[in-house]
């Protein structure tokens, strides 16, 4: 069932089983080649800023685990914000990733105009498949 050619994921956990699992549903919908998955945020960040000298049409979706070591998620978050060659209010995408649904969290995901939803963790196929579906609603291809 792989969907997309033009995008790519970078799964920010932790967690290596939660990678692990996400990164096995990710791949039933994009190449393996175009999921990358980090246990550290500055992984992510390092990652990040590669691309952006000469980066590629692809859209980029980010999805990131609240909890982590070193700095958390929503610094993440404000981090990749800071980043100039990303469109967060555009076809870049930004979702956050949670094995407990806390309410403030949520709250404040909805704040955020860069986050696009708060997701329970692990990444289900029904998760991916609407996350994809909106995404072709708002008119960033998913083929």
């Amino acid at each position: 069932m792989q969907v997309s050619t033009d995008k790519t994921v970078f799964l920010a956990d932790d967690d290596e089983i939660n990678n692990y699992l996400s990164r096995a549903v990710l791949e039933e919908f994009l190449p393996a080649e175009r999921v990358f998955e980090f246990v550290s945020p500055s992984q992510v960040l390092l990652e990040a800023g590669k691309i952006c000298p000469g980066r590629p049409e692809e859209a980029f979706l980010f999805f990131i685990d609240i909890n982590m070591p070193e700095f958390n998620g929503w610094e993440l978050i404000n981090r990749l914000k800071a980043i100039p060659c990303f469109d967060f209010s555009g076809k870049d995408s930004i979702y956050i990733l949670s094995s407990s649904i806390n309410p403030a969290d949520q709250e404040k995901a909805n704040r955020e105009s860069a986050i696009r939803g708060f997701l329970e963790k692990p990444l289900s196929i029904k998760t991916v498949s609407d996350v994809f579906s909106r995404m072709e609603q708002a008119g960033n291809s998913v083929t």
